[in-house]
């Protein structure tokens, strides 16, 4: 007997809430597999298509992921989160990235020359950064990998030959991932990428410009950004996940953005 879809609810989304039900209750456990989509049309008496349409809703939301030739499992890989600008203070004893992947309790490897970091199965990232070799040509930094300096981030390794950090901007893009990104990263076509185009610049001009791009699914950006004039607030760089924070008593005022 095929299970129940309420009326005038799509069937793609019925067998989809039920699948993301099933697991975030744990009765299906990271790393497990799932029902194929053959077993979901038979099971739900629908077409191949609204059984695909179900899975690939969850592959989006990054509770799921598919193993070429083996089936979609419940994801086992946990979100690197990012924070800005705690990330760039001065002084950390090895590149964020890493810090960002044991917080995440991942075991990571990179490709030094492009810069793609590796979870255990999934690329979680993928850059390409420009050094102006005009100051950095022939001096301890010049390899951003390599050498005595290259365990360090872009403002401490910069600080090194006198060249000093004041500010960083970036700019977040959300699309659809190209064909070679897809590849590359090995994620689904139907999840978002957040490209990030990144300059740091010194007072006199640009040292870094870097262009990265994250699958929406794999990775958390939270940007904590002091507010001129307030107390700073001393945070911890990797929190946990985000809940609401319970005001109380509050008030809501209505914005009209009309105009």
């Amino acid at each position: 007997m095929a299970k129940y879809v309420p009326p005038g609810q799509p069937q793609y989304v019925a067998i989809a809430n039920d699948l993301r039900t099933q697991i975030q209750s744990g009765q299906l456990q990271p790393g497990a597999k799932l029902p194929s989509e053959k077993e979901l049309a038979a099971e739900w008496n629908v077409s191949g298509i609204v059984a695909r349409q179900a899975v690939s809703v969850l592959k989006t939301e990054g509770l799921v992921v598919g193993r070429q030739g083996k089936g979609v499992f419940v994801n086992t890989v946990n979100r690197v989160t990012r924070v800005a600008p705690a990330r760039y203070r001065r002084g950390k004893p090895t590149t964020t990235y890493v810090e960002e992947a044991a917080a995440a309790r991942q075991a990571l490897t990179k490709d030094a020359r492009t810069v793609q970091i590796q979870a255990p199965e999934d690329p979680v990232t993928w850059s390409h950064a420009y050094e102006p070799l005009t100051i950095t040509r022939g001096t301890p930094i010049e390899w951003p990998e390599e050498g005595e300096y290259g365990h360090l981030g872009i403002v401490d390794r910069f600080d090194v030959i006198g060249h000093h950090a004041v500010e960083v901007e970036e700019e977040l893009v959300f699309r659809s991932p190209e064909p070679h990104e897809v590849e590359k990263l090995q994620m689904d076509k139907n999840v978002w990428l957040i490209e990030v185009r990144q300059t740091f610049r010194t007072v006199e001009r640009v040292i870094e410009a870097a262009t990265m791009l994250f699958p929406a699914n794999r990775y958390r950006f939270i940007y904590r950004m002091p507010i001129p004039g307030a107390q700073p607030v001393v945070t911890d760089d990797h929190p946990g996940e985000w809940v609401p924070t319970d005001f109380g008593e509050a008030h809501f005022v209505p914005h009209d953005n009309s105009e």
